[in-house]
């Protein structure tokens, strides 16, 4: 079954939080082995999503 926790901090100098984020994604009983194969190859193309939280992106927006 398919389970992908994506997380990530980025962290400053003085060690503080910039910007942290994360999503989870697990295939429903029935998914096609299609769907997983076209999910996983998506998300190998993505930025990490605490880059995209840190460049201000809605959480509609990573999505897409």
């Amino acid at each position: 079954m398919l389970e992908y926790p994506l997380l990530g901090v980025i962290v400053n100098p003085d060690n503080t939080i910039q910007a942290a984020g994360g999503f989870i994604i697990q295939a429903l009983p029935g998914t096609s082995a299609e769907i997983i194969e076209e999910i996983e190859k998506r998300l190998e193309k993505i930025q990490t999503i605490s880059t995209m939280v840190r460049d201000g992106l809605t959480p509609e927006e990573i999505l897409r």
